[in-house]
């Protein structure tokens, strides 16, 4: 096999299983996870972060570079063992 013959079977090799994670990925949703205080004394806070959240995703009209954005979110009550159960 000559030189360029080579070179253009690696550059073919390497440009085909580059296209193979971009394909798979762009029919994937972004996850994003979100914990707010929702409960409790500070849940007003909690429920304010939430709405910025929500305002910020409607703004990128619920995606990024077009793959669709999914959120979970759970709620917390400002207590370790809640944000650990959360997450």
């Amino acid at each position: 096999m000559s030189h360029n013959a080579l070179r253009m079977a690696a550059f073919y090799t390497v440009a085909t299983l580059g296209l193979v994670p971009m394909a798979q990925a762009d029919e994937d949703p972004i996850v994003i996870g979100t914990m707010a205080t929702l409960e409790g004394a500070f849940a007003s806070a909690g429920e304010d972060g939430m709405r910025g959240f929500r305002m910020a995703l409607e703004e990128f009209d619920g995606e990024i570079a077009g793959r669709e954005i999914k959120v979970i979110s759970e709620s917390t009550d400002t207590s370790p063992e809640s944000a650990v159960n959360a997450a």
